[in-house]
This record gives C-alpha cells, structure tokens and sequence, in this order.
C-alpha cells in the first residue's frame, strides 16, 4: 500500500510540473502574440513595453521607436506579416533570480516591392532582391509568387522571454543577427546563446 502511495505521489508530481509548464508557456505565448500584433500595427512605443528593459541601457526607448518605425516603414510596397506561431519552449532557465525561457517563433510575411514591380529591368532585378532576401532569412524560406507579385517569407527566429519572480508578465528578446546578439549578451546571460 506504501509503494502505491508512493506512484500515485510521483505521478501527480510529474502532472503537476507539467501543467505548470504548460501554464507559463501558454502564458508566453498569448504576449509575445500581444507584442507581435503592435508591432504589425505599428504602435512600436506600446509594443516596446513587452521589450526587454536591458536593451533600454543600451539604446534608449525614444531611438528604438525611430528605429522600428524606419524599419518597417522604409519598404516601399506592401508588407504584410502573419502573427507568429510559437513552439520549441525550453524549460524554464533560472540565472540570478530571473526566470528564461528560450523558445522559436515562425511568422509568414509578404513583401510587394514598388520599385522592383515598376523596373524595366524586372528579370534581371528579381533573383538578386530573392538572394538579399535569403542571405537574411536563410535559403529555402522565400518564394516569389508569379500571380501575387510578393515575395512570401518564412521567418524563424530565436527568442528569449524574461521574468522575474512571477511568472506572469514576460519580457522578449529576439535573437535575429549575429550583431544583435553582441547587443543582447550585455543584459541577458551567456549561457542563453547556447
């Protein structure tokens, strides 16, 4: 009878931690959902409050604004951007008292682009703007399509939720370039890169 108390103990253990974990990733991904879908509405300053506060040393608030607005407002065309799909959570990572959780988020964009539909030099144009495009979002992640004239992306990147002790509001960075991540390891751990 002890050894059964015992089962039972271990699997409600294991049920537990696991809804747990579930919880906190439901939760992650509801606001990193409620972060992207600012952002494709373009209201980068209340999108900016899901940011991790570290990036605020390092570039101040008011310039990330301009930055995001030049970023997404310098395509001349049509850009369209689904919300992104969420998966891959890891575990929860605790460093110094502040809860990590690394996980990956795919969203589908569209991009028109004005200049490249107005060229006379179309043919000669399109597979060099395709190579720009899979020289950042890697080979095999962007098609042309012929009817619509976009370019349709598949963009995966790496992010890293932040939480201090409650585990209800979360904080994101995305790990997207190489140079971005120089930026980042001044106030997210090392050990997260990995």
């Amino acid at each position: 009878m002890k050894s059964l108390k015992i089962i039972i103990f271990v699997f409600l253990c294991i049920i537990s931690s696991s809804l747990y974990a579930q919880s906190v990733n439901e939760t992650i991904e509801i606001q990193f959902t409620e972060y992207s879908q600012l952002v494709i509405d373009k209201e980068f300053d209340k999108a900016l409050d899901y940011t991790h506060e570290g990036l605020f040393d390092v570039i101040p608030r008011e310039q990330m604004v301009k930055l995001m607005e030049i970023a997404l407002n310098s395509i001349e065309g049509e850009f369209k951007a689904s919300l992104p799909e969420v998966k891959n959570f890891s575990d929860i990572i605790k460093i110094d008292g502040v809860n990590y959780v690394k996980f990956q988020s795919l969203t589908e964009l569209q991009i028109k682009l004005t200049d490249l539909e107005e060229s006379e030099n179309k043919e000669m144009e399109l597979p060099l703007y395709k190579l720009s495009f899979e020289k950042k979002f890697g080979v095999g992640n962007v098609k042309y399509n012929e009817e619509t004239h976009f370019f349709d992306i598949n963009s995966t990147k790496k992010v890293i939720a932040k939480s201090d002790d409650n585990l209800k509001d979360w904080k994101f960075a995305i790990v997207e370039t190489d140079n971005q991540k120089l930026i980042l390891e001044r106030f997210i751990p090392t050990q997260l890169f990995e």
